[in-house]
């Protein structure tokens, strides 16, 4: 229950057993797969006259059975009822198919078991979402992945339809059926390698003269980018440059989806003054609240991390004009429904090129709040933030050998200022080329 506010639903399935006799289905998974599959919610203990029994309460969406009855029920075309409430799956012709041919007998492992959702793969066939967090109205996800299944787009896996849970009236999205995309991992994994072994081989490189060029490429004195730095990254900042063409084409697609306007759930949308103004006061109070929360940690900090924070908080300033050119300039660009969530691990690799996955935007805000629409480079910065998060976590605690901390992070910062060049370039260029490009501001001056 709540004090104030909306209520809020959860979906979530409880199980009961003795902790000194676990049960056999957890043998042979690790204690760390057992607690994010199956956490313990509470422990129980029954006294009696005899001796006291102990109970572990977990919450157990994440095992086979629940989602076993749920696509069982789905086969059958027969929904689940139980106390008033009703579960339903709403499919495609294929996603029929494709559901019946899949052994439901055999309990897949969730390949992702987060608090906020739990996914099944069916082997190269289907992959079956669980929601967490239920919200009244159709999932955002399922919204942007059922029009873009419906208009063909190649780009994204296919949407084979829902699952719907109905209580006092009220349906919400439970789930949701995908097609199975065979890839080689994220981009997350992909960009990881790629930079451990750009780090690998800089100590032998990285005193060489050709690279006094990379410096000037980094401090602006040069406009090309060094074939040195080119060979030394591999293939992967075309790669980059190709994840950015990825992300102009799904804008491209979303934008083209409300087009016509005869969709406003797509519809695209121009920058109000109202909007503008909303957009400086989101972005001021994370500012103010960001520096803030930086001057509390500080007496906890060394005093190198302390004057970072302090050479951050000159910037408060500076950063709140900038912030404020938002409100008192007109953008001559559109806004459409955006991805919402855009990061290196949203994208899988295929070997060929890259698919984007997870259309459900952050989970932390409410539906209303992902439909809000905006500018896609929004999605970019989310995208460039990734690279650049990435680039100082490999190096954190492991430098290469024969390198410092700070020459091992100086060189961390050299291969992501490359890496997010290629991408811009890559999603910038692919926008502007394209006859939409009214999705970027005529006027792009600081």
């Amino acid at each position: 229950s709540f004090s104030s506010g909306e209520h809020e639903f959860y979906q979530m399935c409880m199980q009961l057993e003795e902790e000194e006799n676990p049960e056999e289905l957890w043998y042979g998974f690790t204690l760390e797969d057992i607690a994010e599959r199956v956490p313990i919610v509470a422990r129980i203990t029954v006294a009696s006259e005899a001796k006291q029994r102990r109970f572990l309460l977990r919450e157990c969406l994440g095992r086979w059975e629940p989602a076993q009855r749920i696509l069982t029920s789905a086969v059958r075309n027969r929904p689940v009822r139980s106390n008033g409430t009703r579960l339903s799956s709403d499919l495609s012709k294929e996603g029929k198919s494709r559901l019946k041919g899949l052994d439901l007998s055999q309990p897949p492992i969730p390949f992702s078991s987060k608090y906020n959702n739990i996914v099944f793969n069916f082997g190269d066939e289907m992959v079956f979402k669980l929601y967490r967090r239920l919200e009244e109205g159709l999932h955002p996800e399922l919204e942007t992945g059922l029009a873009l299944t419906r208009n063909k787009h190649t780009g994204i896996p296919t949407c084979f339809g829902s699952l719907s849970f109905e209580y006092d009236g009220k349906t919400m999205s439970a789930g949701s059926y995908w097609q199975y995309i065979p890839n080689q991992g994220t981009a997350l994994l992909f960009t990881r390698d790629h930079l451990e072994n750009f780090l690998r081989i800089v100590p032998a490189l990285s005193y060489n003269q050709p690279w006094k060029e990379v410096e000037q490429w980094v401090s602006g004195e040069q406009k090309e980018m060094p074939d040195t730095l080119r060979e030394s990254t591999g293939s992967f900042l075309y790669s980059a440059q190709e994840m950015g063409e990825t992300v102009a084409d799904l804008h491209s697609v979303l934008r083209g989806l409300g087009g016509n306007g005869d969709d406003a759930t797509f519809s695209v949308e121009p920058f109000t003054s109202h909007y503008r103004r909303a957009l400086y006061q989101s972005l001021r109070n994370t500012l103010d609240y960001s520096i803030s929360e930086l001057r509390k940690s500080m007496p906890e900090l060394d005093s190198t991390n302390i004057g970072l924070i302090g050479s951050l908080i000159e910037y408060q300033r500076p950063m709140d004009q900038k912030f404020r050119s938002i409100k008192d300039r007109n953008l001559n660009a559109s806004r459409i429904r955006l991805h919402g969530d855009l990061h290196l691990g949203q994208l899988l690799y295929t070997g060929r090129g890259f698919v984007i996955l997870d259309y459900e935007g952050s989970v932390h805000r409410t539906f209303s709040e992902r439909r809000i629409k905006g500018s896609p480079l929004r999605d970019v910065a989310g995208m460039t933030w990734s690279l650049a998060k990435e680039s100082m976590l490999v190096i954190q605690g492991h430098s290469p050998a024969g390198m410092s901390e700070s020459h091992s992070r100086r060189w961390a910062t050299i291969w992501y200022n490359a890496a997010s060049s290629m991408f811009l370039a890559g999603s910038l260029h692919a926008l502007e080329a394209r006859s939409d490009s009214d999705l970027l501001p005529e006027d792009r001056s600081p």
